[in-house]
C-alpha cells in the first residue's frame, strides 16, 4: 500500500489524497478549493473504487460532486458535515453507501439512489435539512435507524416494495413531510419511526403489517386519519399512536375490528368521492375520481330522483389502484342524475 497527492485540472483544480492496494485506488481526502468537484474513475493506470470512510469530513468548500463510473463504496462518514454542498452524482456502479455517508449534509435538495443500492444505512441522511426530493429505486429492501431523521423539507417519499421493517426514528423529525406511500411488502413499524412528523394529516398502513411498536406516530400533532388494509395489528411496548392525537383510525369491511384502537376510535373505511375539483364535466364526458383502497370491490350507483329514489348501478369494478376516475358516459341521457358509492 501507498500514499500519494493527485491533482486533476477539471472542472476545478482538485486535489485528492489516496491509497492503492491490490491494484486499485481508494480516496482518502482532499485538499483542493472546492465548488464543482469531480472524483476520477482511473489514475496512475488504477481504477479509483472507492471512497474512504472521513475522507470529506466537514468540507464546507464543496459545492457539487460527481462520482465516476467504477467507484463501488462510499465509506462511512464520508461526506459528513459538508454544509455546503448542494447535488452529489451517484453512479450505478456503487453497492454501498456506508452509515452517516451525507450526515449534516444541510444544503443537499435531491438525492437519486441507484439501482445498484440494496440498503439505506443508519444515519445515512440525518439533518439533511434541505432534502426535499428523494428517489428510491425497487432494489432497496432494508432502511436503517435514523437514515432521514431531520430531513425537514422533505415532504413526500415513496418507500419501494420489498422492504419488510422501518427503523426506529427513521423518519422522525420530518416535520415537512405530507405523503408517505408504504410498500406492501412492510410487516413492522417499530419505535418512532414518523414521530415528530407534524405535517402529516393522513397515512394508510398496508395489509402485511402485523405489528406497532411504541411511539410510531408519536407528536403528529396533525394525524387526523389513519387507514388500515388489513386485520388489527398487535401493540408492542406502548402505545404507536401519540396521547392527546385527533386522529381517527380506519379498517376495511370485513376485517374485524373493534370499536378502539390504542384509545383512539375506529371507523369502517368506506369509498368516497374525492373533494379535488375533478368532479364535473370534462370533454365528452362527466366524473370524478373516486378514493378508496386497491383491491376492493367498489359499486357506483345512479338515480334521477332523490325523493323516490330507485337506484341502479352504473359501473361495478375492483380497483387497481387507490385512487381511480369515474366517468359516467351516458350522463347526457338525463336531465339529472345522482350518484352514490358503496361497497357490495
Amino acid at each position: 500500500m501507498w500514499v500519494l497527492m493527485l491533482t486533476l485540472p477539471s472542472p476545478t483544480q482538485a486535489q485528492f489524497t489516496f491509497v492503492t492496494n491490490s491494484g486499485a485506488i481508494t480516496i482518502t481526502g482532499y485538499t483542493g478549493t472546492g465548488g464543482d468537484v469531480s472524483i476520477p474513475a482511473a489514475t496512475n493506470g488504477y481504477p479509483v473504487t472507492a471512497i474512504q470512510y472521513d475522507a470529506f469530513y466537514r468540507n464546507t468548500v464543496l459545492t457539487t460532486v460527481t462520482l465516476s463510473s467504477g467507484i463501488r463504496d462510499i465509506g462511512s462518514g464520508a461526506f459528513w458535515g459538508c454544509s455546503n454542498l448542494v447535488e452529489v452524482t451517484i453512479p450505478a456502479t456503487v453497492t454501498n453507501l456506508g452509515a452517516s455517508a451525507f450526515y449534516q449534509c444541510a444544503s443537499l435538495a435531491s438525492i437519486t439512489i441507484p439501482v445498484s443500492i440494496k440498503l439505506i444505512n443508519p444515519n445515512t441522511f440525518y439533518q439533511c435539512s434541505s432534502l426535499t426530493n428523494v428517489s428510491l429505486p425497487a432494489s432497496v429492501t432494508a432502511i436503517g435507524k435514523y437514515a432521514f431523521y431531520a430531513c425537514s423539507s422533505l415532504t413526500s417519499i415513496k418507500l419501494p416494495d420489498g422492504i419488510g421493517q422501518l427503523a426506529d426514528w427513521t423518519f422522525g423529525y420530518c416535520t415537512s413531510l405530507r405523503s408517505v406511500a408504504l410498500p406492501a411488502s412492510l410487516t413492522n413499524l417499530i419505535t418512532y419511526t414518523f414521530a415528530n412528523c407534524t405535517s402529516l394529516s393522513n397515512i394508510t398502513i398496508p395489509a402485511g403489517v402485523t405489528t406497532l411498536v411504541e411511539g410510531v406516530f408519536n407528536s403528529c400533532t396533525n394525524l387526523v386519519r389513519v387507514n388500515f388494509r388489513g386485520y388489527m395489528p398487535s401493540l408492542y411496548w406502548g402505545r404507536p399512536l401519540s396521547i392527546g392525537t385527533q386522529a381517527t383510525v380506519y379498517y376495511l369491511p370485513g376485517t374485524g375490528w373493534g370499536p378502539l384502537f390504542d384509545d383512539r376510535p375506529t371507523a369502517v373505511w368506506l369509498p368516497e368521492i374525492a373533494s379535488d375539483g375533478s368532479l364535473g364535466i370534462r370533454t365528452n364526458r362527466f366524473g370524478f375520481n373516486l378514493n378508496w383502497a386497491s383491491g376492493q370491490k367498489v359499486v357506483v350507483d345512479g338515480c334521477t330522483n332523490l325523493s323516490q329514489p330507485a337506484w341502479q348501478p352504473v359501473l361495478t369494478n375492483t380497483l387497481t389502484s387507490d385512487s381511480t376516475y369515474f366517468s359516467d358516459l351516458k350522463w347526457t341521457n338525463f336531465p339529472v342524475r345522482f350518484y352514490r358509492l358503496r361497497s357490495p
